[in-house]
């Protein structure tokens, strides 16, 4: 029997238990098309990169159907890998590419005992490159331990000494215009560090990988409120419900230059992935708090529901007062705040808060123990409050009701000539498809007008 992807299309699960060994073939058939949809998107976005202009709208077209083409693949791969996961515990076989605990739960490849799931959040313990394995996103070809400065010299300059995993991961990755694409597992790691450097996810946000481009997470519009009652009265009803927020995916490009030298004489591995993780999480930041929504995420600041209060008609300066009474805000409606962030201009004026005669440094007050107080250059310091136009803000809030969905069809790619000419480099262009979402707005408190 030849298995073709046709035919594992207009499969149904009854389908898939009767192909036994042939799963892993079906396996490998469903991620050879992913990788030549993701392959049609990757050329889209780096023609358009190379051109230095957003997509036209016939590439618009021709990615959205790639993209939906890729959706499906995704959801056929899942389909087998559960059926492998199944057989596995049916059958007391190993192998199919999971661990099992001694519980016969399917395990994080790190050795955790917290099964990934699509549609949920990533726990501590949990990594995004994790997640695009126990999926099976990643090809056979992309070994754990990859070095994406091996990767890149064999890729460009044809050096491959010591470098074997890295050539075999190369093998099959089509790129136009002269570009090299970057493996899964190298990209999703880059994510994997853009966690620990954003200030939102620092705070407590949430990462949700989202295997199609758009994904539905419940949430609650009014918590249950259970009430006494006795021996033999009517139980009360009450009236707590539930809704959704959907993330749905939009498109961001992030160029890090790197030059020649670095990349042929300099041990950068380090460096490289904090560089290229950076530029994520500066892109995180700004969409999380401050997306203006249609083409891109709506942030926090632009998010319905969500409490915004003037320090002064005109503004006024930061005093811990204010950190105080916005934290109380939150608590007032049962939440337990996480974090507040804010420019590092207002940090530092708090920090000069001298106490009456003495001069001495005001600490801040024991209300605020266990709320973080986060900086980033992510929040401006150049907003219009009444007539003063040098305001920013402070947003204090239950971080981990929001929400950040990323794509797992994450791609990177190399360009080797844009920037090569005037300025003797590469650019590596990480393409980020992914949304924010706020699950519970009351959670959330922003200060407005804080001046110097």
């Amino acid at each position: 029997m030849t298995i073709t992807y046709a035919r594992l299309q207009n499969s149904n699960d009854h389908d898939l238990r009767t192909l036994g060994d042939k799963l892993i073939e079906a396996r490998k058939v469903v991620r050879e098309v992913r990788d030549a949809h993701w392959a049609t998107m990757s050329r889209i976005n780096d023609a358009a990169q190379a051109a230095g202009r957003d997509l036209t709208k016939a590439q618009r077209a021709d990615y959205d159907t790639a993209e939906r083409a890729l959706d499906e693949a995704t959801r056929i791969g899942q389909k087998i890998d559960d059926e492998l996961f199944m057989r596995t515990q049916r059958e007391g076989i190993t192998g199919g590419g999971f661990l099992v605990d001694h519980e016969g739960r399917r395990t994080g490849l790190e050795g955790g005992t917290s099964e990934y799931r699509d549609g949920d959040p990533l726990t501590d313990r949990q990594t995004f490159a994790g997640f695009v394995r126990s999926r099976g996103l990643a090809r056979e070809e992309e070994s754990e331990g990859l070095s994406l400065q091996k990767y890149l010299r064999g890729a460009l300059f044809g050096e491959w000494r010591g470098a074997e995993a890295e050539r075999r991961a190369m093998s099959g990755l089509a790129a136009a215009n002269g570009q090299v694409l970057i493996p899964t597992v190298l990209a999703a790691s880059v994510i994997d560090l853009a966690r620990a450097e954003s200030r939102v996810l620092q705070a407590g946000a949430r990462l949700v990988p989202m295997a199609n481009r758009q994904l539905d997470v419940a949430r609650w519009v009014k918590d249950p409120e259970p009430q006494w009652r006795g021996e033999t009265e009517a139980i009360a009803e009450d009236d707590a419900t539930m809704d959704k927020v959907t993330l749905e995916a939009r498109s961001l490009a992030v160029v890090t230059k790197i030059t020649r030298e670095l990349v042929e004489d300099t041990n950068i591995e380090a460096e490289l992935r904090r560089a290229l993780a950076l530029s994520f999480a500066l892109k995180i930041d700004h969409a999380a708090l401050y997306g203006a929504g249609d083409d891109e995420p709506t942030g926090l600041v632009n998010t319905t529901g969500v409490v915004t209060t003037d320090v002064a008609a005109n503004g006024g300066p930061p005093s811990w007062d204010v950190l105080v009474d916005s934290v109380g805000r939150v608590r007032d409606v049962n939440e337990s705040p996480t974090a507040q962030i804010m420019a590092d201009r207002t940090a530092r004026s708090l920090a000069k808060l001298r106490a009456e005669p003495d001069g001495a440094y005001l600490p801040a007050p024991q209300y605020l123990d266990g709320v973080r107080r986060l900086t980033t250059s992510q929040v401006p310091v150049n907003l219009a409050t009444g007539t003063s136009v040098d305001t920013s803000d402070v947003i204090t809030g239950d971080f981990s009701q929001l929400l950040i969905g990323v794509r797992t069809a994450l791609t990177m790619s190399v360009l080797q000539e844009r920037y090569m000419v005037e300025e003797g480099s590469f650019g590596l262009v990480g393409w980020y498809r992914g949304d924010v979402a706020v699950a519970r707005p009351k959670a959330f408190d922003i200060v407005r007008g804080v001046r110097p």
